[in-house]
């Protein structure tokens, strides 16, 4: 099995077309759910925090490691106004291997009125495919919808049911995580 490489590779900067549509914002007492398709995985949440306290925590790359528990490494490689490159490190099969990957993050972007920070994969690392989508709207001064789309495929063979679990394990930690970081500093 593949090993995450002891130093992030370093990459050249490039413009990330937009993402998809974000959901718009539902009730502020939904609680934390997980959709399911062949892609990806889903989660959302509404969190007890203003905006501006959800998306610092969503666009702190460099401490995904420590803010985000699915996320064993997380290093910056190159930062513009509008962009980042960043690398990754996830742990799978409890420990027993590295996924990693450099990752575009561009945004946040505003769309209607919500907020997009998208992460595209730059064709380096040990998977086949990355791609994750942030969405989080005001609901009020004291309350923030966040929504997390996350796809991750790696290069060597895994049963699919591994896959989907980690997948769905990852982006209710990822939620969760960015809940209660925002939440505790109220």
């Amino acid at each position: 099995m593949s090993h995450a490489p002891e130093t992030p590779p370093t990459v050249a900067a490039s413009e990330a077309p937009p993402g998809p549509a974000p959901r718009p914002p539902t009730d502020p007492d939904e609680t934390l759910a997980a959709t399911s398709d062949e892609r990806d995985r889903e989660c959302e949440a509404t969190i007890d925090a203003p905006v501006d306290r959800v998306r610092a925590l969503v666009i702190d790359y460099e401490h995904y490691a420590t803010n985000l528990p699915k996320f064993g490494r997380s290093r910056v490689l190159k930062r513009t106004p509008r962009e980042a490159d960043v690398y990754l490190q996830i742990p799978v099969l409890h420990g027993a291997a590295n996924l990693w990957a450099v990752a575009r993050f561009t945004g946040p972007m505003v769309s209607n009125d919500n907020e997009r920070v998208e992460g595209k994969y730059l064709d380096q690392g040990n998977v086949s495919a990355f791609h994750c989508l942030w969405t989080y709207a005001r609901v009020d001064d004291k309350h923030t919808h966040l929504k997390f789309a996350v796809l991750m495929l790696p290069k060597f063979p895994l049963p699919h049911s591994v896959i989907e679990k980690e997948l769905t394990d990852a982006c209710r930690d990822a939620v969760n995580a960015v809940k209660e970081h925002a939440e505790a500093n109220r």
